[in-house]
């Protein structure tokens, strides 16, 4: 579940659109990207599956789906 920018409340399936919004790895900054999973470490932190590897979703934003 995520609030959209227009406050509403929307359940998402995967795969869904990212956008990176600051470059980790490999990935480029302002390319969208598709999240196959999402995951939670240990502590609790997210994480998104992308192209099998995992990335902490503070790097990302979801495109309004």
């Amino acid at each position: 579940m995520v609030i959209n920018e227009r406050g509403k409340l929307k359940r998402l399936s995967c795969p869904f659109i990212v956008i990176c919004i600051d470059p980790v790895g490999e990935l480029t900054e302002f390319k969208p990207y598709s999240v196959s999973m999402v995951k939670s470490t240990d502590d609790g932190r997210i994480v998104y599956e992308i192209s099998g590897l995992l990335f902490f979703h503070t790097y990302f934003k979801i495109i309004d789906q």
